[in-house]
């Protein structure tokens, strides 16, 4: 899965992490991720301390679910870009994405 199709389980009736707060951090992470390691300005540290605004009774994201995908891509800010020797490629391992069903696939079929 590539990070910039990143799909977060929704919340409406327990605590969630903002939407739009999370989806805009998601790609400011892939912009990154896309820079040789030198050049970046977003550090894995950042990543895993970043604070969202708490959604309760309204839409927002798993928090579980996002935690775990941020503290994933923080240890790959870490690492060399694709385009660098040793670098990563831009897709997410599977076992590295949190176990869940695709919130877009047709629960019927």
């Amino acid at each position: 899965m590539d990070i910039s199709s990143l799909r977060f389980t929704p919340t409406k009736f327990r605590t969630g992490y903002n939407q739009q707060e999370v989806d805009r951090f998601v790609d400011l992470i892939a912009a990154n991720l896309a820079l040789p390691l030198a050049e970046r300005t977003l550090h894995g540290q950042q990543v895993t301390e970043v604070c969202f605004t708490s959604t309760t009774f309204r839409a927002g994201y798993d928090v579980d679910e996002v935690d775990h995908v941020l503290a994933t891509l923080g240890i790959r800010l870490g690492l060399p870009s694709p385009t660098e020797p040793g670098g990563h490629p831009n897709e997410l391992r599977p076992e590295l994405l949190w176990d869940r069903p695709d919130p877009t696939a047709d629960a019927s079929a």
